[in-house]
């Protein structure tokens, strides 16, 4: 389970379809609990693919940013979100090939003629393969 502040998944729509029609992306920060991942805050980041029509890259300066940052902190980076422009919330063949940490929860925002739609997460599996992950908002 990963657990968002319901603005900030609002957030995350807004900032999808501010890029639309490239994909969006951001970096999530939070704890890792017993009964799953709670998200404290939220990265946006700059889309640094070559192709953000249809790609994402967290700009590596953030990543590098935080990383130093929250090193020996309470939080630390718990996953990554991004936008899937015209297409489903549902992690790509690209996406896959991108995962290469599987403690990272990924939320996918897909986003249809410039309206964001439901988000979804996941989780990297063994295969590899991506597993749903329950979404829960809170207050």
């Amino acid at each position: 389970m990963i657990s968002l502040v319901a603005h900030d998944l609002l957030d995350l729509a807004t900032a999808a379809e501010t890029a639309y029609p490239n994909e969006a992306c951001a970096l999530l920060e939070g704890t890792v609990a017993e009964h799953g991942i709670i998200v404290l805050r939220i990265h946006l980041a700059q889309n640094v693919a070559a192709t953000p029509a249809t790609h994402f890259e967290v700009d590596p300066r953030l990543i590098l940013r935080l990383h130093r940052e929250l090193r020996d902190g309470p939080t630390q980076v718990v996953g990554v979100w991004h936008s899937h422009t015209n297409g489903r919330a549902q992690p790509s063949a690209t996406d896959l090939a991108m995962a290469l940490e599987p403690s990272l929860i990924w939320v996918i925002t897909p986003v249809r003629n410039g309206v964001a739609e439901a988000a979804a997460a996941f989780q990297l599996r063994e295969g590899p393969t991506f597993a749903p992950v329950q979404v829960v908002t809170h207050a």
